[in-house]
């Protein structure tokens, strides 16, 4: 044979070894869905963050409002209803925020592991056999 076609057939074989070294699978499928169960939690929380939120800002505003009305009145009662609306107001804008922060990371971080789980069923082969080299992709 000539040095052209060792070369060549060199090339292939290395070529080969390092394609089936990058399809190797970094995590173990446990890791993967235990962080995927991790991510929905997070992704939950986020959303229950994001409705606590809401709450205390439809009800402090609902406060504001009514203790606003009544602040001509002599009694000052209106007053603290007032202050205590403003302050849950201010409260709920914190936790949307947050909320809305931890619910997106945790969406994205699911679509991803979702995405690992569901490629982690392909595998790449490299086999010898009696007539040459095997190169096996099962999806």
């Amino acid at each position: 044979m000539e040095v052209g076609m060792y070369r060549m057939i060199s090339f292939i074989l290395l070529l080969v070894i390092v394609s089936s070294g990058f399809a190797q699978k970094k995590f173990s499928k446990d890791y993967l869905e235990t962080k995927l169960e991790s991510f929905k939690n997070m992704k939950s929380k986020g959303q229950s963050l994001v409705g606590a939120g809401i709450a205390c800002n439809v009800i402090g505003l609902g406060m504001m409002v009514f203790g606003a009305s009544g602040i001509d009145s002599e009694d000052g009662g209106s007053v603290g209803v007032f202050l205590v609306g403003y302050i849950l107001f201010w409260v709920g804008i914190p936790l949307d925020i947050a909320g809305g922060v931890v619910w997106g990371i945790g969406s994205s971080r699911v679509r991803t592991y979702e995405k690992l789980l569901k490629e982690y069923d392909k595998e790449l082969s490299l086999g010898f056999t009696n007539r040459g080299l095997t190169l096996q992709l099962r999806l």
